[in-house]
C-alpha cells in the first residue's frame, strides 16, 4: 500500500531531538519501507537518509537499532538506494554498530555490511580497512544464532576478495567458521560454508585448513 500522504511529515519528524518520537517515527518508516518500492523511493527522495545516518551514531541503542532497521529495509533489493546510502556516508556508522551493546543492532549492521560488500566500487576492501573484520569474527562465537548467521554472511561476502581472504584468516576467522559447520541451523551452516569457500580460494590459506 502506498502511503505518500503520511510519509512527508514522518520524515520531517526525524529531525526532532525527542528520542521517543525518533524511535516511533523510525519504526513506522521501517514498516512502510518493507518490500514497498514506491515508499522506499519516497522516503529517500524526501531526505531521510542523512537523518537516519545521524541516528545510527546515537548512544541510545534503541534509536540506532530502529535507524539501522529502516536503512536495511530501504536498501533491500535496491541497488540505487544502496549506492545513495553509501554516498551519504553511512559505511563507518554501520561498521561502528558491530560493537554496539545491542545484539539486534549488531545483527542488522552485519546484514547491511554483507549487502554493502556487493555494491559497485571497492567496498569489500573498504569495509575491511575500516575495521569490520575483528568484531564480525567475535560475533561468530556469540550465543545468539541469528547474530552468528549474519556475521558469517558478512564475512562470506567480504571473502570474495583475495586480500580480504588473507586478512580474515590472519585475524583468526578460520576456527570459529569451521566450528559453525557443526551447527544444527542450516542457514548458519550455509553461511559459514560460503565464507570458508571464499577463504579456501587463497592458496596461502590452504595450509591453515589442513592444520585446523
Amino acid at each position: 500500500v502506498r502511503q505518500e500522504g503520511g510519509i512527508p511529515p514522518l520524515v520531517s519528524l526525524l529531525k526532532t531531538h525527542d528520542p521517543k518520537v525518533q524511535r516511533a517515527v523510525a519504526g513506522t518508516l521501517r514498516t512502510l519501507a518493507f518490500k514497498n518500492e514506491d515508499n522506499k523511493m519516497l522516503i529517500v527522495d524526501l531526505g531521510a537518509l542523512p537523518l537516519l545516518i545521524r541516528m545510527l551514531r546515537s548512544e541510545d541503542t534503541s534509536i540506532h537499532y530502529e535507524a539501522v532497521g529502516v536503512i536495511g529495509n530501504l536498501v533491500h533489493s535496491s541497488l540505487d538506494i544502496k549506492r545513495r546510502v553509501l554516498d551519504e556516508g553511512a559505511l563507518q556508522a554501520v561498521i561502528d554498530l558491530l560493537s554496539s551493546t545491542c545484539p539486534d543492532s549488531q545483527r542488522e549492521a552485519a546484514l547491511l555490511l554483507g549487502q554493502f560488500a556487493t555494491a559497485e566500487g571497492d567496498f569489500k576492501s573498504k569495509i575491511v580497512q575500516r575495521g569490520a573484520v575483528s568484531p564480525l569474527i567475535d560475533m561468530l562465537t556469540h550465543s545468539d544464532n541469528q547474530l552468528k548467521e549474519m556475521a558469517a554472511f558478512a564475512l562470506g561476502r567480504l571473502a570474495q576478495h583475495n586480500d580480504n581472504q588473507a586478512g580474515i584468516m590472519a585475524m583468526g576467522g578460520l576456527p570459529p567458521l569451521l566450528h559453525l559447520l557443526d551447527s544444527s541451523q542450516s542457514n548458519l551452516q550455509h553461511n559459514a560454508a560460503f565464507a570458508l569457500y571464499g577463504l579456501s580460494e587463497n592458496e596461502d590459506n590452504l595450509l591453515h585448513f589442513v592444520r585446523d
